[in-house]
């Protein structure tokens, strides 16, 4: 259930960072990224509050790893392939890849490595 929350609003991420990109610079990317992490640091904080789960420390890092690493691995493509290009075509690609990127490590690790601990 979750996956289909955080899907959209991730693939949904790239165009608005490309959209940050051609309006302002990669500055202005990393500012949206670095908000963008803080927002959802903020919101799981206030959904665990809200739900009482034993450890809302645990919720944060399971969000943090599941929604923010496609996040930051978005921003970081679109980083490298507006240095190399300035096509939108190739920007929206890397934006994707990174998001696709992000979300199947963060599935992986949060699935595997924090279950363990």
């Amino acid at each position: 259930m979750i996956i289909m929350f955080i899907l959209p609003l991730t693939l949904a991420f790239g165009p608005a960072a490309v959209w940050v990109l051609r309006r302002y610079s990669v500055r202005g990317v990393w500012l949206l990224c670095a908000l963008t992490l803080l927002l959802i640091g903020l919101v799981s904080l206030s959904l665990s509050i809200v739900f009482s789960v034993p450890s809302p420390r645990d919720v944060v890092t399971y969000m943090l790893i599941l929604w923010g690493l496609p996040i930051f691995l978005s921003s970081g493509a679109l980083a490298l392939a507006s240095s190399v290009t300035g096509r939108l075509s190739s920007q929206l690609t890397a934006t994707l890849a990174g998001s696709l990127v992000g979300l199947g490590v963060g599935f992986c690790v949060t699935t595997y490595w924090l279950y363990r601990l």
